[in-house]
């Protein structure tokens, strides 16, 4: 075929795994093929080489005004901006071959495909989902307003409609569309903060019921099965993911600030006492923020302090040396399998577990000293004093959630499962009084991300036990949920935050079921 007057411009971040393939369906065809990358640290640069023209290096402030930068470093006037999860078909190069060659129009949308995996999602406004995508710099006067996140587009008219599709895989599966609301919500709120937009409550609960109802009701989503419910649960979704981002930030309820510590009354042993006779086990993955604070509260009071890093990408290990005994790197594969481990590694018969995002208090070490000495159990719960943002949850069934954490070794062990194991074996139990500083989550953004990792999780483990899990149980679980932690459990107390721990505790039910489905579906393919 022979190549077109025309730059295909592509922005790209972390595209490793799309971009090769999106390339390679105009290369060839567009005269210039430029690439801006946002300072990939896979192997989106390297794999980009092989097709494009120029790669640029730029870092995306802002979205809007990151495109326009873009496309004006295009060598010709006619440009077609692709995303680097899309692909050009046959279909579309020769349609805007032919159309490009006489037209009088100045700007043309087209439609897309946008697909879930591999099914392509026909109804709930997600096709034909056109959007303009070429365009004339010169007669156009084409440019985004400069937003963070979903910029508008401005142009001089005469607009054009081309009929044949852009391809686009929009989410490998639940897990990328989740962590991509993740992304864009955190760049929504920051756009309502700046722009001064009012917003509450009632009317991010209004937008979520109208965004489900228009998509899966009105916009025949229901067509499309199971994969229209949660793309219109997703889309609903955003609004009040969006809004709580918004008012952590209005109210000042997000840690910002990596250094930030809970008043704990922590920090290293200040007495002439011997070392507890304690080994604290810490299990650990890109925790730089923070792995010193963990670590110095048990700094010069436990006999032993091992830090097992799952391969982090950060400086968890380097910043862990300074404190810990040993520091031993190994990947994670089975959550259980991967504790039972750990502990072995301990030269003490009584273990501590520890998170890195956990802070051990003064009172807590004391008591702790105490329960040992006594020999009265063989394991020992502590109640957990758990924060999101600089918020203590202290009802909704977080406080005191004792959680058993000291132990004898030789007496326990855990079952072999990649996600919340259980204890496999009964111990005696004793229950301490003193609080252990959970950091929790920082904001939203945080909570968001765990509870998609989580669910993932989770899911792997409904497959590999061979449980059975219904949509008719699932959307039960995820009704029951709410109402059970905000009022039952008086999670209304917290406020704003209790609903939100609330309302996230009944989306774990349902995204867990929508990833246990598709796991299922993807296993039964040939």
């Amino acid at each position: 075929m022979e190549r077109i007057p025309l730059s295909l411009v592509v922005i790209t971040k972390n595209e490793q795994d799309n971009i090769e393939k999106c390339l390679e369906s105009a290369y060839g065809w567009a005269d210039e093929i430029v690439v801006v990358d946002d300072h990939s640290s896979d192997r989106t640069v390297e794999l980009a080489e092989k097709y494009a023209d120029k790669i640029l290096h730029r870092r995306m402030d802002n979205e809007g005004r990151h495109r326009n930068w873009a496309y004006d470093q295009a060598k010709h006037d006619w440009v077609f901006s692709l995303d680097a999860d899309e692909r050009v078909t046959p279909e579309l190069k020769e349609e805007i071959t032919r159309t490009l060659a006489g037209t009088a129009c100045n700007a043309f949308t087209i439609p897309r495909r946008n697909i879930i995996g591999q099914t392509w999602l026909k109804h709930g406004g997600q096709y034909p989902s056109a959007q303009l995508r070429l365009f004339s710099r010169s007669r156009s006067k084409f440019h985004y307003e400069e937003a963070e996140v979903h910029p508008l587009a401005f142009f001089e008219k005469p607009e054009g409609r081309l009929k044949s599709d852009i391809l686009h895989y929009s989410y490998r599966d639940f897990e990328h569309f989740l962590a991509k609301i993740n992304g864009q919500t955190t760049l929504e709120a920051q756009k309502w903060v700046r722009d001064g937009r009012k917003m509450s409550l009632g009317k991010a609960l209004w937008r979520f019921l109208d965004r489900f109802m228009r998509a899966f009701f009105r916009k025949k989503g229901h067509k499309d099965g199971f994969y229209g419910f949660m793309s219109a649960f997703f889309s609903a979704l955003y609004q009040i993911v969006s809004y709580a981002k918004y008012w952590e930030r209005k109210t000042g309820n997000i840690v910002t600030d990596s250094g930030w510590q809970p008043d704990s009354g922590s920090g290293p042993e200040a007495d002439d006492r011997p070392r507890a006779p304690v080994t604290v086990v810490i299990l650990a993955k890109n925790e730089q923020a923070n792995i010193e604070a963990c670590l110095k509260s048990v700094c010069g009071w436990a006999d032993e302090i091992i830090v097992i890093d799952d391969e982090s990408a950060d400086n968890t290990a380097k910043l862990a040396s300074r404190y810990a005994d040993r520091v031993i790197v190994k990947k994670m594969e089975n959550e259980g399998r991967h504790r039972n481990w750990a502990y072995a590694q301990a030269r003490n018969e009584w273990v501590f577990s520890l998170d890195a995002d956990e802070v051990l208090t003064h009172g807590l070490r004391q008591e702790v000293r105490e329960a040992i000495a006594k020999e009265d159990n063989e394991s020992l719960s502590v109640p957990m004093k758990t924060f999101i943002g600089r918020h203590w949850v202290r009802y909704g069934g977080w406080y005191p959630a004792n959680k058993m954490r000291i132990f004898m070794k030789s007496k326990q062990w855990y079952e072999e499962v990649e996600v919340h194991p259980r204890v496999a074996n009964c111990v005696t139990c004793g229950v301490l009084t003193k609080d252990l500083i959970h950091k929790g989550y920082p904001d939203f953004e945080h909570f968001l991300a765990s509870l998609n990792r989580q669910t993932t999780l989770e899911a792997r483990k409904w497959i590999q036990t061979g449980r059975h899990m219904s949509f008719g149980k699932a959307a039960w679980r995820t009704i029951d949920r709410f109402p059970r932690i905000f009022f039952g459990k008086r999670g209304y107390k917290d406020g704003f935050i209790g609903f939100m721990v609330a309302f996230f505790a009944s989306l774990y039910q349902i995204v867990s079921y929508a990833k246990y489905w598709q796991m299922k579906k993807e296993s039964v393919k040939p």
